[in-house]
């Protein structure tokens, strides 16, 4: 090989080719590399402006909430932001999503907003925004959306779910175009949507929402963040819509007017009469249906006279507002408080306190409990007091008569031969013991002690605020104290006696001493004040039958069914019967007769929701004729007309939970269950606090698993009356038992005009 190499170069200018080769390939990658460094840096800055961008306008929209809810609430009052978008773009867009806001009420939705638009300012850059939308800022980046700044919604549980509160302020924003610089905010309008006078539903529901669910529902591009906000802070049964509909909705359950009552027998009635070998008691359906025997947990409530005669017993308590009058072998397991007078004999029971806020007279009777009389105690005879018995006068204790408690009255007090008290006797009065009359414990009295003639005895100390005076062959066995003077007319003291005034020494066996200073002063009880009887008078729903049927005259399910054609109930004969499913109807009339293989039969079946039925005249399940309701819902009936189930007539509900049907009538309406028939829920017909409510008629051999409220006047000949505990409290609705509840609604629209400024 020659000097210049196998390619004809020679070998020594090879090398400073070389050299002057890869300096120069070393300026190209410098100069690549530079310029990708200016494209990364350029790059780079424009990422940081934008993010930056981002950030002032989310300040920004997180200050126009605070903004936008102080001016929602301050009238004719306008406020200027600065955004001025240079990397993105800021749109008002009054169409962008809506909100729809439902009572659904026994059923029947009632709509307080309709896809009201909430509307939006919204900032967009790329694929990612960030907007103020009804009262909240969201932000959103290819499917996924956040929270930034949580709306103005509040929800309160309270202590029950009658408490329970949702504050649902709405804000929605008009306006329209792109925003360059400046944006004007300026409230427009704001409207309470609810409560308010003749909004949707009327009467209690203006206040207390009962018998159904409140729904809200959020169409919106950050419709999953409002969802996750519901769940976290309402605490609601939140679902989505299907794929691409961008909603989702919440609801809330509202307690049912099931509950509250306090007993199977709520009766507005001048006079309550239950006679003739009736029979009052509870179960609790949550557990399963009747079985005798019966709970004692059915307290019977009039606002007038209570007057039972003649075997009847009521497995709980008894509260009138008028006078009692009870006679007869009545057996009463509870407590009895009556506020006026009371008269009792023939030897009733009573399981409790028996209160009376005035006079009570008794000829016969057994008192499980103590016994207050707000006034004088005018005769007490041939009975038993398993307590004190208390009187706020006078009280006279008559011939048979036991007593296992104390005596106290604020008057005086008459123990009669033949009467006995194991307790003290306490008296603001005097104390006077009859012929033959013993007692066997102390004495205090504030005025004097007499003890008859003959053999009138007291076993124990005797204390008298005046004299003390023994008759013929009466005896004190024990010490006296009297402030006055001790005289003995052939009676006598066996213990010590000691007088303010003078003693008869002859007829004291044991120490005694005159004009004692200071006098004796015996220390007596005062009776005990007789609780007055609280009743709690619901109030008329006529106003609400009157509703339902407006509402269901224009929109209702009748069409839905062919078994009501022109408001009337047709193919319910025997074998088929006939069926109606959730939803809400409107009835001319419910008339159902027919017996044995031709008694007509309407089965009510709630298995996919509740169902309100409006009926326009009268109801009748007659002849054997039945009405059957099956499901979980409840089952909701406005009467405008007469009640009347009768000779073996029977309505039914399954597993007799009676809060799963209520019958709701007019005051001035009336109602008859007899002649063997048979009803499962809540006949329901007050009056109101000072009226008459539904005439109700109980008699022949009527069973009743429930409740009926009305102007009860009697029951009579046989009736069995089991109340549902399961009435005495709100029960949870399916809804419900899912979600949080709400009693309480406050909805509120703001209008916002934004604008772009300069």
């Amino acid at each position: 090989m020659g000097p210049w190499g196998s390619w004809g170069i020679a070998t020594g200018d090879r090398r400073g080719q070389t050299a002057v080769l890869g300096f120069v390939l070393l300026i190209g990658v410098v100069a690549v590399a530079s310029i990708g460094l200016l494209l990364v840096a350029g790059e780079t800055s424009s990422s940081i402006e934008e993010q930056a961008e981002r950030d002032r306008i989310e300040g920004a929209f997180l200050e126009m909430s605070h903004q936008i809810k102080t001016t929602s609430s301050t009238a004719d009052v306008a406020r200027t932001m600065d955004l001025a978008p240079e990397h993105g773009r800021a749109v008002v867009d009054p169409d962008a999503g809506w909100i729809t806001v439902e009572l659904v009420d026994d059923g029947t939705a009632c709509t307080l907003l309709d896809e009201r638009p909430l509307g939006s300012v919204r900032y967009e850059q790329g694929d990612s925004s960030v907007a103020f939308q009804g009262g909240g800022v969201w932000s959103a980046s290819a499917n996924e959306s956040a929270m930034l700044s949580s709306p103005a919604v509040y929800y309160s549980p309270g202590s029950t779910p009658e408490e329970a509160t949702l504050h649902l302020p709405v804000t929605s924003v008009t306006g329209e175009g792109t925003v360059t610089g400046t944006i004007d905010i300026e409230s427009l309008e704001t409207t309470r949507v609810y409560p308010a006078s003749g909004t949707c539903l009327s009467g209690s529901h203006q206040t207390a929402l009962r018998n159904g669910d409140v729904e809200i529902t959020i169409h919106s591009e950050y419709y999953l963040a409002w969802g996750r906000f519901f769940e976290a802070e309402v605490d609601g049964e939140v679902s989505y819509g299907p794929d691409g509909s961008d909603e989702v909705s919440v609801s809330l359950a509202s307690p049912l007017e099931g509950g509250g009552l306090e007993g199977p027998i709520v009766s507005d009635a001048v006079t309550l009469e239950l006679t003739n070998y009736g029979e009052i008691d509870s179960y609790d359906s949550t557990g399963g249906p009747y079985a005798p025997p019966g709970n004692a947990n059915a307290p019977v409530v009039v606002e007038g006279n209570f007057t039972p005669s003649v075997d009847v017993v009521v497995g709980g308590s008894v509260k009138a507002g008028g006078d009692a009058h009870v006679a007869n072998a009545i057996d009463v397991s509870g407590d009895v408080t009556i506020a006026g007078a009371s008269e009792v004999s023939n030897d009733p029971w009573f399981g409790g306190t028996y209160a009376t806020g005035e006079t009570l007279s008794v000829q016969g009777g057994t008192f499980g409990d103590d016994v207050l009389a707000g006034d004088h105690v005018e005769a007490f005879q041939s009975a038993t007091v398993h307590g004190d018995l208390h009187a706020g006068g006078d009280a006279a204790i008559g011939t048979g008569t036991e007593i296992f408690g104390d005596v106290i009255a604020d008057g005086d007090v008459v123990v009669t031969g033949g009467a006995t008290v194991h307790g003290e006797i306490h008296a603001s009065g005097d104390v006077t013991f009859e012929h033959q009359a013993t007692h066997h414990n102390d004495v205090y009295a504030g005025g004097s002690v007499t003890l008859e003639p003959v053999d009138a005895q007291v076993v124990g100390t005797v204390r008298a605020g005046e004299d003390v005076r023994l008759e013929w062959a009466s005896e004190i066995d024990g010490d006296v104290y009297a402030g006055g003077d001790i005289t003995s007319n052939g009676g006598s003291v066996t213990g010590a006696a000691t007088a303010g005034g003078s003693v008869d020494d002859d007829s004291v066996d044991g120490s005694s001493t005159d004009s004692a200073s200071p006098p004796p002063s015996p220390a007596y009880r005062l009776p005990d004040d007789p609780p007055a009887p609280e009743i709690d008078t619901p109030d008329a729903v006529d106003e609400e039958i009157e509703a339902a049927g407006d509402r269901l005259a224009d929109e209702n399910d009748n069409t839905n069914t062919t078994r009501i054609v022109g408001g009337e109930l047709v193919g319910c004969e025997a074998f088929s019967g006939c069926t109606l499913e959730a939803g809400s109807y409107y009835l001319d009339e419910i008339a159902l007769d027919g017996t044995g293989s031709n008694a007509e039969t309407l089965v009510l079946d709630t298995s996919d929701g509740p169902i309100t039925l409006y009926v326009d005249s009268d109801l009748s399940v007659v002849e054997e004729a039945n009405v059957e309701v099956v499901g979980d819902g409840g089952v909701t009936v406005y009467l405008n007309g007469e009640f009347l189930l009768t000779n073996e007539g029977t309505i039914d509900v399954a597993g007799q939970r009676a809060p799963l049907l209520w019958v709701h009538m007019n005051a001035d309406s009336s109602a008859q269950l007899s002649v063997d028939s048979s009803f499962v829920g809540v006949l329901h017909g007050p009056g109101g606090s000072g009226a008459s409510g539904t005439d109700v008629d109980i008699s022949g051999r009527t069973t009743i698993y429930g409740a009926v409220v009305g102007n009860v006047e009697s029951t009579a000949n046989d009736n069995r009356i089991h109340f549902d505990e399961a009435l005495t409290e709100p029960p949870q609705s399916e809804t419900a038992t899912t979600t949080a509840q709400v009693s309480y609604l406050d909805v509120v629209l703001s209008e916002v005009h934004l604008s772009s400024g300069p």
